[in-house]
């Protein structure tokens, strides 16, 4: 117990550690050039992407190593990955509230509890995910299922594929940069990657299940659990809802181009060779005074 007590210090101390680290960087190389908010912002978006990274490996060494029964065979890394990244939501609610106290003004001057609560109002989808899924799905994982079904962990794992086009969105944003083709490319392909690894996966598992079974796909939600079912429709539903805001992004930004909105427009690099656009909009402007 002691030992896993161990891995899950750990990796908190590797993220918070890891945020530190890139946003010192940013401030000694670009700390003229970017506000504080934005270091922030980009610092939280690196780290997303590094945690993912590691998610779909650990998730893809996992899968490829079952071969025979998806349900009881089992992969050494499993349960340790699960241990070292349990407390990875709460410390990205930390760097997320720091980088929202910066991003409003006038938040500084108002007591911690206020801002917290703005803070939980500005994305209430995200903060039920963020709090409620480590104290939910991380005893699953460890405990609860004693063992079995590594293959479907694996899976859960590869569905972090899409998070390092998120945080490239969110980078170009905060370096408004969301005129490049750039930006069109990444968000173009987010949707399909998205529709693919967040919601196509649970038909995937099902599908994979009963194939072991030897049963259809419409047998499946009768021969397991039924907290697998409700958890598979927990997680589905909020992966819908933000497939669901990233469209309705891409239709708002689609609608702005084709207007020819001033507020997407940018200007050439700086001398310094960042490949931030400093052209910001007038509403940029007036937040960074």
């Amino acid at each position: 117990m002691e030992l896993h007590l161990g891995k899950l210090c750990l990796g908190c101390f590797y993220f918070v550690c890891l945020f530190h680290l890139i946003t010192y960087v940013l401030n000694k190389s670009y700390g003229h050039v970017l506000n504080q908010h934005q270091i922030y912002t980009i610092a939280i978006r690196a780290v997303s992407t590094i945690q993912a990274v590691a998610a779909v490996i650990s998730g893809y060494i996992i899968v490829s190593s079952i071969n025979k029964d998806i349900i009881t065979e089992t992969h050494w890394l499993t349960n340790p990955y699960t241990w070292f990244n349990g407390l990875y939501f709460y410390y990205d609610t930390w760097a997320m509230y720091k980088a929202f106290r910066l991003s409003k003004n006038g938040l500084q001057c108002k007591s911690t509890y206020h801002t917290i609560l703005s803070f939980i109002r500005n994305d209430i989808a995200m903060m039920l995910h963020h709090i409620l899924f480590p104290p939910i799905f991380f005893p699953l994982i460890v405990h609860y299922r004693n063992n079995k079904g590594d293959f479907f962990v694996g899976c859960f794992y590869m569905i972090e594929v899409c998070i390092p086009f998120l945080s490239l969105r969110g980078l170009l944003t905060q370096l408004n940069m969301k005129n490049s083709r750039l930006y069109l490319i990444n968000g173009l392909t987010l949707i399909p990657v998205f529709f693919i690894s967040r919601i196509l996966v649970f038909p995937f598992l099902y599908w994979r299940y009963g194939l072991q079974r030897n049963v259809n796909l419409w047998q499946v939600p009768h021969l397991i659990p039924i907290k697998c079912n409700i958890g598979c429709l927990l997680i589905l539903s909020l992966q819908v809802y933000w497939l669901f805001k990233i469209i309705l992004k891409a239709h708002g930004y689609f609608s702005q181009l084709l207007k020819g909105d001033s507020s997407l427009q940018y200007n050439s690099i700086e001398p310094n060779g960042f490949v931030c656009k400093m052209a910001f909009s007038r509403d940029d402007t007036n937040k960074l005074a």
